[in-house]
């Protein structure tokens, strides 16, 4: 059974790491934090010290899509697919800002929890607004979790975003490359989108990417071409949960074969052998997110059988 990826001597993901499901902060994602389900399934993250991937912060307050306290844009965060066992969403990076979410991770993280930072920068702006955005979160994760802050993911890959993922993998190396001069010390993972080439994986890695996470949400229309989506006055949305499974798993694939990095197979992983698979096929660790809020005790037993 795998460790998770640990280097220099640092545990830095447990073997199945929640991915974004426990909000900005770690601590909780609302509105759904007031479910007594969801408080019982984010008890069981903090005593398996389960490693968290928070959901992404920008550099300064987003509005995006979503608020936790405007049931009016509930809405872009709904079921879907067969069975219900997807969602779609268009949540669009809504947030309050890398240092007000800081501060909060560093309670969670004082609580126990185990939770890294995940930063995405503004892709649409130019190379050295997103390098400068870049540098801005870093610094102010160093100074706001000092030793706590050990890594950080980077995310160049959300589809509810203003820029277009598929041009951006250049502009991901040179962020890489900023970061690793500026703290050589910081571990970097980066969440591949499925519009990103193993090309763009190679680069990468030469660029000093640590960690690959594999993959985010998926387009509406690249999942279900030709029918016009729910969200479609939100930008469209994207999918994650059941009917990315197969799409997510075979890119996964394709990235380990062409990276040496360590791998964070993500996307569509809804079952204990979803799981297993992932580390059969040269997986270091695994992520979940959608499973646990469609179905919380298969995510449950998930989290029982690899980071017990």
């Amino acid at each position: 059974m795998s460790k998770g990826i640990v280097i220099n001597g640092k545990q830095v993901a447990t073997p199945v790491v929640l991915s974004t499901y426990g909000g900005h902060w770690g601590t909780g994602l609302m509105p759904i934090a007031l479910s007594p389900r969801y408080l019982k399934f984010m008890n069981l993250i903090w005593e398996t010290e389960t490693t968290q991937l928070a959901k992404s912060s920008t550099a300064y307050c987003h509005r995006g899509n979503f608020s936790w306290y405007d049931p009016r844009t509930w809405k872009n965060v709904q079921l879907i697919g067969r069975n219900c066992r997807s969602l779609l969403n268009s949540f669009g990076h809504a947030n309050l800002g890398i240092s007000l979410n800081l501060r909060f991770i560093r309670i969670a993280i004082a609580l126990g929890f185990k939770v890294i930072v995940n930063f995405a920068p503004d892709f649409s702006k130019s190379q050295e607004e997103v390098i400068a955005e870049a540098l801005f979160a870093m610094a102010a994760s160093k100074k706001i979790l000092g030793n706590n802050f050990i890594a950080i993911e980077i995310v160049p890959s959300c589809g509810n975003r203003e820029y277009c993922v598929s041009d951006n993998a250049g502009l991901t190396a040179d962020v890489i490359r900023a970061i690793k001069k500026a703290f050589p010390e910081i571990i970097v993972i980066v969440k591949k989108g499925m519009d990103h080439k193993t090309e763009n994986v190679v680069e990468w890695e030469m660029a000093g990417m640590d960690i690959l996470h594999g993959i985010n949400t998926v387009s509406f229309g690249t999942v279900y071409p030709g029918w016009a989506s729910p969200l479609a006055d939100a930008g469209g949305g994207c999918i994650s949960g059941e009917d990315i499974t197969k799409i997510a798993f075979e890119d996964n694939l394709k990235s380990r074969k062409a990276t040496n990095a360590f791998m964070i197979f993500g996307g569509g992983n809804m079952t204990v052998d979803d799981i297993q698979r992932c580390f059969d096929c040269g997986a270091n660790s695994a992520s979940i997110c959608s499973v646990a809020s469609i179905d919380t005790l298969e995510a449950e037993k998930i989290i029982r059988t690899f980071n017990s």
